[in-house]
């Protein structure tokens, strides 16, 4: 109960309960990926390894509930931009990469939702629960997802961060400048993160006006006024992770310690 004034005010505190979001495309690749010299890995063995990332980083992050979410499929993304993701060369050269990933499915309940990718599904789903009083931690190693405002752990570096709103929106406009050499968005052409920097690099600009309008001007001084606005939109639609998006996504799933051999076998 909370005391004013000594009179006791007849409300309680909510516990926060600690939830973790997962991108979880990283998992299937970095368990199922083979060094040089390394001895060749067996399904069981990328299950297993599949069992131990989510169990140590559920602790790590302190998580009480999660969900997973997973990309299948194309998104939305290549319709705006064909050339969206066109550098990436996947192969079918790493072993059970598709069974890991039905494996998130089946034994971890990993969500996935047609025409959106899993990032889109931590952003949607992080604004709800946000809403309603969870304390969210973001989990994935994707640069890119530090758009997103709140708490974020990279697994590969084992680094936090917590980003405030003002900082996740320069991020995406300097993105928008940059592009992502990874998902093949040029941004705008010749300049890159100095020059990022340089143009936005105003401590009197009002960050949710301004940012935009000073890179979609800088978009139709460098590429013409058409082709200027019709790129920024590209980019904007490609960069931009989807906030809010009707989708029913499921429950959280109570944070489990163990995974019993009977659970890990499936057909």
């Amino acid at each position: 109960m909370i005391m004013l004034d000594g009179q006791i005010e007849d409300c309680y505190l909510e516990v926060m309960i600690n939830v973790s979001l997962w991108d979880a495309d990283f998992i299937p690749f970095y368990v199922c990926h083979v060094k040089k010299n390394e001895p060749e890995k067996s399904l069981d063995d990328c299950k297993a390894l599949v069992d131990d990332i989510i169990i140590n980083i559920n602790n790590t992050t302190m998580a009480e509930e999660y969900q997973l979410y997973v990309t299948v499929g194309k998104c939305f993304r290549y319709t705006v931009y064909p050339e969206y993701k066109a550098n990436r060369k996947y192969t079918t050269e790493v072993k059970h990469i598709f069974e890991t990933k039905q494996y998130l499915i089946d034994q971890y309940k990993a969500f996935s939702f047609v025409g959106l990718e899993a990032d889109d599904l931590v952003c949607i789903n992080k604004q709800r629960l946000t809403e309603k009083g969870y304390n969210c931690t973001i989990i994935s190693p994707d640069k890119d997802i530090l758009n997103l405002e709140g708490r974020h752990y990279n697994p590969r570096g084992n680094n936090w961060v917590n980003t405030t709103k003002q900082e996740a929106e320069l991020y995406f406009w300097k993105s928008m400048i940059t592009g992502d050499t990874v998902d093949n968005l040029p941004g705008i052409k010749g300049i890159g993160e100095v020059g990022a920097c340089k143009l936005l690099d105003n401590k009197h600009i009002d960050i949710f006006k301004s940012y935009r309008a000073s890179v979609f001007d800088k978009y139709c001084e460098v590429y013409g006024e058409n082709y200027g606005i019709e790129m920024f939109y590209k980019m904007y639609n490609c960069l931009k992770m989807v906030h809010t998006y009707e989708v029913e996504i499921p429950e959280l799933i109570k944070l489990k310690t163990e995974i019993s051999e009977e659970e890990r076998l499936f057909d």
